[in-house]
């Protein structure tokens, strides 16, 4: 008996749902989500928005440690920070910022396509 059923056998005897897995079409889809975010960050238009800019200067406000920066009503810091991250990649150039946040957002659109998949 292999592990797969063994871990269905254990569910329908306590009662719960039998554990699905995804067929091939969803893996399909999955993979097309991946290519499209990697080729968006790639070749796509970072609009030059107040909000990229609000974004860009929380992350400095980070790098310079300039804490009381970062609460405010309007953005969430968790964003900022893996922005800073991302430029220090890069080396904090203005050259690099719109790279680095293209960087970053690709990472963030695999780590929520990879908590979509496990729920």
């Amino acid at each position: 008996m292999s592990s797969i059923d063994s871990l269905t056998a254990a569910a329908v005897d306590q009662g719960r749902e039998k554990p699905t897995i995804p067929d091939w079409g969803d893996w399909l889809v999955y993979c097309a989500i991946v290519v499209c975010s990697a080729l968006k960050a790639i070749v796509g238009n970072v609009g030059h928005s107040a909000d990229a800019v609000a974004y860009l200067d929380l992350s400095d406000a980070i790098r310079d440690h300039r804490w009381h920066a970062l609460i405010n009503g309007h953005w969430f810091p968790g964003y900022p920070a893996l922005l800073a991250l991302g430029r220090a990649v890069f080396g904090f150039s203005t050259r690099h910022d719109f790279m680095a946040a293209r960087f970053v957002t690709m990472l963030a659109d695999f780590l929520f396509i990879s908590l979509w998949l496990k729920s």
